[in-house]
């Protein structure tokens, strides 16, 4: 389906109005649709009209204006959202001012750490491994902590006290944690 020939032609304010007026309701709904906020729908409406006044005098000639107005917003809001994107990735790499060497270097030094901490936390006695592996690896609640091992309440904090300090302190050397 084509939507416009390509024979262009002069248009006049009233003949403006009369073919592209009656379309600003279908375009309001759809631009609600398209920015989810109605002051935006109102702007990106309007801003579809003064796009379609300055190209008045170039415009095709079209076999449905209200599909041409659609168009032409949806192109002029997927235009907004590139922009928004250029800009916000532009400020995200601004904020960014890491060298691929530091990253990298960081990634192997994190790495190091969690094999450490793997490492640190396999030498732990049985209780204390399962409870701080539980807990602070596989991320269970607390509740769900004791209906798995069948520890009370205060045991099994202990016992996770007791592991996260001695993974603290073989972390700083065997020197106290604080």
């Amino acid at each position: 389906m084509r939507l416009f020939i390509c024979k262009t032609y002069r248009v006049d304010t009233i003949e403006f109005k009369q073919r592209f007026l009656p379309c600003s309701q279908r375009m309001y709904a759809s631009a609600l649709r398209l920015t989810g906020n109605t002051q935006e729908a109102e702007d990106l409406v309007q801003e579809t009209f003064l796009r379609l006044w300055v190209k008045r005098n170039s415009l095709p000639e079209l076999q449905s204006d209200e599909a041409f107005c659609l168009i032409t917003m949806r192109n002029l809001f997927l235009d907004t959202v590139r922009r928004r994107h250029l800009v916000e990735a532009e400020q995200e790499a601004s904020n960014f001012n890491i060298s691929e060497q530091e990253t990298v270097t960081q990634g192997i030094d994190e790495r190091d750490t969690v094999n450490q901490v793997k490492s640190i936390i396999s030498r732990l006695p049985e209780k204390q491994r399962r409870v701080i592996t539980l807990r602070d690896v596989e991320g269970y609640s607390f509740k769900e902590i004791q209906q798995i091992t069948g520890l009370s309440d205060i045991n099994m904090r202990v016992l996770l006290s007791r592991a996260r300090k001695t993974v603290k302190m073989k972390m700083t050397g065997g020197k106290s944690p604080l």
